[in-house]
């Protein structure tokens, strides 16, 4: 069920999804839709819910596709009206100072200091296809150096939890999509923690991995570490 306390934060990072992308579509070559409500982690209704909510509060308008919602109809396309671009700027400004207020405590930055040397020391001892792999390997590697790291189970959580609540999220030749999740995976761990670690390994698109580095550049407590 969407709740009260969901609804506002989902709808936070739908607008600003939109305000990225612009209007999207369920068959667009640029974005999909389904890509879309995965990234924002929500259920096909839920995601209707928060549709037909911010339709009506006049942030966004959307077109449905044949048929209804009874008989599997889904949304077609989504995007801002001219009041919801406006209103994304604003809740931009307010989201972006209230997740910078949350600062690591002294220890827990020495703490992340040392694990990110750990990282860019670390081999993988083969070239994995997994990204479930990577993460079981660093996390016994991390283990093995005295570092307190266990695996997260859970679409909301980070791939590792180290010491102090130090997030490290891996991902594997990431595409755009995947970095729009690791994106609003980095805000939600700098709400709750303070800093996080982003291990992103054959990165093929060079170009998408400087754009999202760039959205953190004036950010010390976010790390982005590469390997091959």
């Amino acid at each position: 069920m969407l709740t009260e306390k969901k609804l506002l934060s989902k709808k936070e990072n739908l607008l600003d999804y939109l305000s990225v992308r612009g209007a999207i579509s369920q068959n667009s070559a640029v974005q999909d839709i389904n890509l879309m409500q995965e990234t924002i982690e929500l259920e096909q209704k839920d995601f209707t819910s928060l549709c037909h909510h911010l339709s009506d509060a006049g942030w966004i308008k959307f077109l449905r596709l044949a048929g209804t919602w009874e008989t599997s109809g889904k949304i077609g396309s989504i995007w801002l009206t001219p009041e919801g671009v406006e209103k994304t700027t604003e809740m931009r400004l307010y989201t972006r100072t209230r997740w910078l207020t949350k600062q690591a405590s002294d220890e827990v930055r020495a703490q992340a200091s040392d694990i990110i040397k750990v990282i860019e020391g670390w081999l993988p001892k083969q070239r994995y296809k997994q990204e479930e792999v990577y993460v079981a390997t660093l996390a016994e590697h991390l283990e093995g150096k005295g570092i307190k790291a266990p695996e997260q189970q859970g679409t909301t959580l980070t791939d590792i939890l180290a010491v102090h609540g130090i997030g490290i999220e891996v991902k594997v030749n990431p595409s755009r999509g995947e970095y729009d999740r690791l994106l609003g995976q980095i805000i939600r761990q700098l709400e709750e923690f303070g800093i996080v670690i982003a291990l992103i390994i054959r990165p093929d698109r060079q170009d998408l991995l400087e754009e999202y580095k760039l959205r953190f550049a004036h950010d010390q407590r976010v790390t982005f570490i590469t390997k091959g």
